[in-house]
């Protein structure tokens, strides 16, 4: 299920701020498995890019299950 998903940040993280999109991915149930990566990729990314804003409104809505499993 976390190919889907990270396709969906693959394609949203373009237009959004990815340190709050990584992180929402990590909080999501199904990637627990890989929640420190995600999260180092986070630090990673905020390192990479320090004048951008982490806002959570550039968040994009996370499909929901049915569409990741779709």
């Amino acid at each position: 299920m976390l190919t889907p998903a990270l396709a969906w940040l693959d394609t949203h993280a373009q237009r959004s701020s990815a340190q709050p999109v990584l992180h929402a991915l990590a909080a999501y149930e199904p990637a627990a498995p890989h929640r420190a990566e995600l999260q180092a990729l986070a630090g990673q990314w905020a390192e990479a890019n320090p004048d951008t804003d982490a806002d959570a409104d550039d968040i994009p809505a996370f499909p929901a299950d049915q569409e990741l499993a779709g």
